[in-house]
């Protein structure tokens, strides 16, 4: 049995300018059990993957999706609501946030199911080092309870769970 391998394939032309060259690598994660947030004031983790480039000047694309399910109990206005980061960090250093989504909840006492997506696409970056990111999610105000991934209708958290997928694009 034969097998190639290469770092790199270009059409026989070449590329267009400002084009990339496709897929290098892909990295999953899925969610495994429902994460419960309440908190308002500190942000709970819900799932992180990672993965390393091979050559300089790849960019990372990042994909995939936030499930949640609340039911107010506090009966205020404005209930429900969410923030939604991803956050990336380098190596072993510190995560920052890179993007931010926030559901503003429903103006009744009420229960709420969310589908979020995720898109984002880094610049380039630095072969050999890990890039680890991250989805985090936090109460917009005190009283509610988030469940993020959470089994439903005989679905397990496997198949309703939060997903990150991250793909490197050759530069």
């Amino acid at each position: 049995m034969s097998e190639l391998r290469t770092n790199r394939i270009v059409p026989r032309d070449g590329l267009p300018a400002g084009a990339a060259g496709g897929i290098v690598q892909v990295k999953h994660a899925s969610q495994s059990s429902t994460v419960t947030s309440t908190s308002h004031t500190s942000y709970t983790d819900v799932l992180e993957c990672a993965l390393t480039p091979v050559r300089n000047g790849n960019k990372i694309l990042v994909l995939g999706n936030v499930n949640g399910y609340s039911n107010d109990v506090s009966g205020a206005d404005w209930t429900n609501a969410a923030y939604i980061k991803l956050d990336m960090k380098e190596n072993s250093g510190s995560y920052s946030r890179i993007a931010q989504f926030e559901h503003p909840g429903i103006k009744i006492d009420s229960e709420i199911c969310i589908v979020t997506p995720i898109h984002y696409m880094s610049g380039s970056l630095n072969a050999g080092t890990v890039y680890t990111y991250k989805i985090c999610v936090k109460n917009t105000g005190s009283g509610d309870t988030w469940s993020w991934g959470r089994s439903t209708d005989g679905c397990s958290v496997a198949e309703n769970g939060c997903r990150l997928t991250l793909m490197e694009v050759s530069g």
